[in-house]
């Protein structure tokens, strides 16, 4: 499941617990009177601490002159515009106002690259930021005929060209077969998203291709696409520089994709893999519908969805294994405790607290417990938001909170939990698949 299908499936949770919110104080006719409430103050209490900082590894030296080149870039599409537009300059008010506010939005990114916690992090920012002052540059371009829509779009064709051959000339080597793979698949992701930031068949494109915002929002989605290439060629050509007569991994890499791929398939086994089974995902007479348990299986085994047929991208391949490696073990991990009758619900603040510092623990314990911590960071950096988004859920009641309704939340925090202990065991055996001896390997 991709970044974005959770963060979709997270919206329409949130929605769900803002209409609660929102009614909260009048709840008495929809709940019975044995349940339990909570008071949010220490509801909120309980969901507040620090969010362990997880950044996703990128085991290669980023120049800094090309991280400043990739500030500089969004920072001269904005010094071209005469800022802020006026009703002279602009007459059309819909077009200041979206202009306006994609400035504003690339500012506040190109802040929060100043601020990111990891190098990956900080180039992430500043190809979103390259992304919204480029949508700026070449609509306030177009309204003074200096960009056209065939512009962007032969502009876009020698993106998807330059993709294509620098991913032709690419080879799998290296010494560090946990660092080749980390590597290869920053690049290998990188690549694949400029090549469809270049594509320009967005079906939510909302603007005509041929009007201004239309050219601006299609040529930030080029620039996007650019920035991304330039961030694969920059760190794969610094990999290569770090590199003396290094040896083939390829043979490495698609046997431990291929070994990986078993151990799942033979790990979820009796494991459905249908949507329309889902209520057989667990044995037991227990009624789970509306539980933490039932949310967090689901959320683990939704994971687990999807075809694993190799692909042209090797290392992305061995990284999706192990991830699925890594929710098969959480999975399986917390199938058994719910089959034993272990119950996850809460009767009081001091238990959401446990709920949660018991995700917190995990994370701490599997960053330090697993024999590679860069393969550990790898997939819970992109799981760890789950803390913050529950934490600011949990933060928005008010007045007094049934319990039995937190069960998306605590969900949602079991889940992170079972994942984290899921984490070390998975990359000992990505590490096996490797070729490389856990008690030898990086741990940065």
């Amino acid at each position: 499941m991709t970044d974005e299908s959770r963060l979709t499936r997270r919206g329409a949770l949130a929605l769900g617990g803002a209409a609660l919110t929102a009614g909260c104080s009048g709840l008495g006719g929809l709940f019975g009177p044995n349940e339990v409430r909570l008071d949010a103050s220490a509801v909120r209490e309980a969901a507040s601490g620090e969010v362990p900082s997880v950044t996703r590894p990128l085991p290669v030296e980023v120049a800094a002159a090309h991280v400043d080149a990739s500030r500089e870039s969004a920072e001269s599409d904005l010094d071209g515009v005469p800022l802020p537009l006026s009703a002279e300059e602009l007459p059309n008010g819909t077009m200041r106002r979206v202009l306006a506010n994609e400035v504003e939005h690339a500012r506040a990114v190109l802040e929060s690259a100043s601020e990111a916690a990891g190098t990956r992090e900080r180039l992430d920012s500043l190809r979103h930021a390259r992304e919204h002052t480029h949508y700026v540059a070449a609509a306030w371009a177009y309204t003074n005929d200096e960009a056209t829509a065939d512009g962007v779009r032969d502009r876009a064709g020698t993106v998807r060209a330059d993709v294509e051959a620098f991913r032709g000339d690419r080879t799998y080597v290296g010494e560090d077969p946990v660092r080749v793979v980390l590597v290869g698949d920053a690049v290998e992701s990188w690549t694949g998203a400029a090549r469809r930031y270049a594509t320009l068949d967005d079906p939510t494109f909302r603007y005509r291709p041929d009007s201004a915002l239309g050219v601006g929002e299609r040529a930030g989605e080029v620039e996007h696409g650019r920035a991304y290439l330039a961030d694969a060629i920059h760190v794969d050509e610094q990999f290569s520089a770090s590199l003396s007569n290094p040896p083939s991994m390829r043979e490495t890499l698609t046997d431990a994709r291929t070994s990986l791929t078993e151990t799942v398939e033979s790990r979820l086994v009796d494991v459905p893999d249908d949507v329309d089974e889902r209520n057989d995902l667990v044995e037991t007479d227990r009624d789970l519908d509306g539980t933490p348990a039932r949310v967090a299986l689901d959320e683990l085994w939704s994971n687990l969805l999807g075809d694993r047929e190799p692909t042209d991208d090797v290392a992305r391949d061995v990284v999706e294994r192990f991830r699925d490696l890594a929710f098969a073990e959480a999975f399986l991990l917390l199938r058994e405790r719910v089959e034993n009758g272990e119950e996850f619900g809460v009767t009081s603040a001091e238990d959401i607290g446990d709920r949660r510092e018991a995700a917190v623990s995990a994370v701490e314990n599997a960053l330090e417990g697993s024999p590679d911590r860069r393969l550990a960071r790898r997939i819970l950096a992109n799981e760890v938001w789950h803390l913050t988004d529950v934490d600011e859920q949990l933060g928005g009641w008010e007045n007094t909170v049934v319990a039995d309704s937190l069960h998306w939340e605590i969900g949602d925090y079991l889940s992170l939990t079972m994942l984290a202990r899921g984490v070390p065991p998975a990359c000992r055996t990505a590490l096996d698949a490797l070729g490389v001896d856990s008690q030898t390997s990086g741990s940065m």
